[in-house]
C-alpha cells in the first residue's frame, strides 16, 4: 500500500508541476482511495470532493461519476444511506450524459449493495430507486458483497459471537481464492481469528498457514494485512504453549507497530506537504482569478478615467503657467530685495567709514570702525546666503575662511597670523549662521586687538564639528592678552546675547592664550 502511495505522490507532484487540473483531479481521486482503504473516511471524502470540484469545471466524464460513485460508497461505510443514494443518482446522471457505457453497467453494483446494507431504507424509497437486474452485476458481485459479510462479522465479533460469524463467512472460503489477495488474504484472517476465539486451534492454524503462504508469495511483509497476521499468530501460538513462535511473531509484531508510526509520521508530514500545496495552488488560482477580475474593473476604471485626467490636466496646466508667472515675478522681487539689503549695508558701511576719518577721539574711532566691521561681516553672511554658497543651510569652510580674512585686513594681519580653520559639513539655518558668523567676528576681532601684542608668530585656531543633537564650536589663539580687557564691552555683551539667541552656552580658558568654547543645539 504504501507503494502505491509513493506513486500517488507522483502523480500529484506530476500535476503540481505541470499545472495539469485534470491530473492533479485524478491525483485527489487516488488519494481518496488509499484513505478509503485504512477506513479514514473523513480524509477520504475529503480528498474525493477535491477531485469533483475540479471535474465540475469540465463537461461530463466517466471519471466525474466515478468520483460521486465513491463518495456514495464511503457514505455506505458511514451508515448514511440518504446521502449514498443521492451521490449515486447523481453519478448516473452523469454517466448517461458522458454517454459512459462502462459507468452505467457498474451502477447496479453501487444500488445492490444499497439494498443489502440498508434494506428498510431501500424498502421506504424504492420507488425513487432504479429496477435492480441481477444479471447486469452478478459478475462483479463477489467483492460487494464479501465487503458486506466482513463488515457483518466485524460487528458480530464486538459481541464476541464468533460462531456466528464463522456462518457467515465459510460461504467464502469455498468461492474466493488465492488469485486475489486483496480478498483472500481479509476473509483467511478474520477465519483463523473466529478459529482461535471459538478455540478450534488446530482449524484456525491452518488457515492462518494458508494466509501465510500467499503473504509470503505476495512479499506482503508491511502494511495492516502483516500486522493482523502477526496478532492473530501471537495469540494463537500462545495458547498452543508454542512459545518460541509465539515470541518470534510478538517481535515481528513489534517491528510493523514501530514500522507504522513511522509509517504514520512520515504520512503525516507528506499530508501536510500536500494539503500546503494544494492550498497553495488553491489561493493562486483564487488570486488569478481576482487579479483578472480586479484587472478588468481597472480598464474599465482606466478608460473612463482617461477624459477626465485630460481635462484636469489641462486645468493644472493652466494654472502652472499662472503660477510659474507668479514664481517668476516674486523671483524678481525678491532679487531686488536682496540687491536694496545689499547697497544699503554698504551705504550705512561707507558713512560709518567717513564719520570714521573725521572723528578725532581714539575711543570713539575704534567703536565705529568695530561697527563697520560688523556691518561688513552681515553683508558678506548676507551675500553668501543668496549666492547659494550655503547650500541646504550647510556652512562652508570658504565662507569662514574670508570672513576671518576680512577681519585681519582690516587690523592690516593678513598673512601674518597662522590659522587653522576646521569644519564640518553641518547642516544649519540662515539664523544660525548669522548669529555664529556674529560671534566669530567678535572673538577673531579681540583676538586680533589684544591677543598678539608681543607674540612673535601668532596663530589663530576655529573648529566646528557635530556630536550627537549638539554643535560645539571652539576658537583660540596663542596670544598673551590681558583677560580683563576681552570680556568687558559691548562685543562681548554681543556675543551673549547671539549665544542666547542660538540657545546655548559659552566659556572662556586663559592657558597659553585665549579659549572659546561654545555649544548649541542644532
Amino acid at each position: 500500500m504504501e507503494e502505491k502511495k509513493l506513486y500517488y505522490d507522483s502523480v500529484y507532484n506530476e500535476a503540481v508541476a505541470t499545472g495539469d487540473n485534470l491530473l492533479l483531479a485524478e491525483a485527489y481521486y487516488l488519494y481518496g482511495k488509499y484513505y478509503n482503504a485504512k477506513r479514514d473516511y473523513k480524509t477520504c471524502l475529503n480528498y474525493f470532493f477535491k477531485a469533483l470540484r475540479i471535474h465540475e469545471k469540465y463537461p461530463p466524464s466517466y471519471y466525474h461519476g466515478r468520483c460521486l460513485t465513491f463518495i456514495g460508497n464511503t457514505y455506505i461505510f458511514l451508515n448514511n444511506p440518504e446521502l449514498a443514494w443521492h451521490h449515486f443518482m447523481a453519478a448516473e446522471k452523469i454517466y448517461k450524459e458522458a454517454n459512459s457505457k462502462k459507468g452505467i453497467e457498474g451502477m447496479p453494483n453501487s444500488y445492490f449493495v444499497l439494498k443489502l446494507r440498508f434494506p428498510d431504507y431501500y424498502e421506504k424509497n424504492k420507488s425513487t430507486l432504479p429496477d435492480i437486474i441481477p444479471n447486469e452485476f452478478i459478475k462483479h458481485k463477489d467483492q460487494p458483497i464479501l465487503s458486506l459479510a466482513l463488515f457483518k462479522v466485524q460487528e458480530l465479533i464486538k459481541v464476541e459471537q464468533y460462531r456466528d460469524a464463522l456462518k457467515v463467512l465459510l460461504p467464502f472460503d469455498y468461492i474466493v481464492d488465492d488469485k486475489d489477495p486483496g480478498k483472500y488474504l481479509p476473509l483467511k484472517m478474520e477465519l483463523a481469528f473466529c478459529y482461535m476465539r471459538n478455540n478450534q486451534l488446530a482449524l484456525s492454524e491452518q488457515k492462518l498457514k494458508e494466509a501465510a503462504a500467499v503473504l509470503n508469495k505476495n512479499n506482503f511483509d508491511v502494511g495492516e494485512i502483516a500486522l493482523s497476521y502477526h496478532t492473530v499468530a501471537e495469540e494463537l501460538y500462545r495458547k498452543l504453549s508454542q512459545w518460541k513462535l509465539s515470541h518470534y511473531h510478538l517481535t515481528e509484531l513489534k517491528r510493523l507497530e514501530l514500522s507504522r508510526l513511522e509509517d504514520d509520521r512520515n504520512g503525516s508530514i507528506a499530508e501536510l506537504t500536500l494539503a500546503y500545496e494544494d492550498e497553495k495552488k488553491t489561493n493562486q488560482i483564487e488570486k488569478q482569478a481576482s487579479d483578472i477580475k480586479e484587472q478588468r474593473t481597472w480598464l474599465i476604471l482606466s478608460m473612463l478615467s482617461i477624459v477626465a485626467v485630460c481635462i484636469i490636466s489641462f486645468i493644472f496646466y493652466q494654472l502652472y503657467q499662472k503660477n510659474k508667472r507668479l514664481a517668476d515675478q516674486n523671483k524678481s522681487l525678491l532679487k531686488e530685495q536682496n540687491h536694496r539689503v545689499k547697497n544699503n549695508l554698504q551705504i550705512l558701511s561707507s558713512l560709518l567709514k567717513l564719520q570714521g576719518r573725521r572723528i578725532i577721539d581714539v575711543t570713539a574711532k575704534k567703536q565705529l570702525d568695530e561697527s563697520q566691521l560688523r556691518i561688513e561681516t552681515m553683508a558678506l553672511i548676507h551675500q553668501k546666503l543668496h549666492q547659494n554658497e550655503f547650500e541646504n543651510g550647510v556652512v562652508l569652510t570658504d565662507f569662514f575662511h574670508e570672513l576671518i580674512d576680512s577681519i585681519f585686513i582690516s587690523f592690516n594681519l593678513l598673512g601674518q597670523v597662522e590659522k587653522t580653520i576646521t569644519i564640518e559639513f553641518v547642516a544649519l539655518n540662515s539664523e544660525q549662521n548669522l548669529y555664529l558668523s556674529l560671534i566669530v567676528n567678535e572673538l577673531v576681532t579681540n583676538a586680533c586687538k589684544y591677543a598678539w601684542v608681543s607674540t612673535k608668530k601668532p596663530m589663530l585656531g576655529f573648529q566646528l564639528k557635530k556630536i550627537e543633537d549638539m554643535i560645539h564650536v571652539s576658537l583660540w589663539d596663542n596670544g598673551g592678552g590681558v583677560a580683563e580687557n576681552r570680556i568687558e564691552g559691548f562685543g562681548t555683551k554681543l556675543i551673549s546675547m547671539q549665544t542666547e539667541q542660538l540657545d546655548g552656552r559659552y566659556t572662556y580658558s586663559y592657558n597659553s592664550g585665549t579659549h572659546f568654547e561654545m555649544k548649541f543645539p542644532i
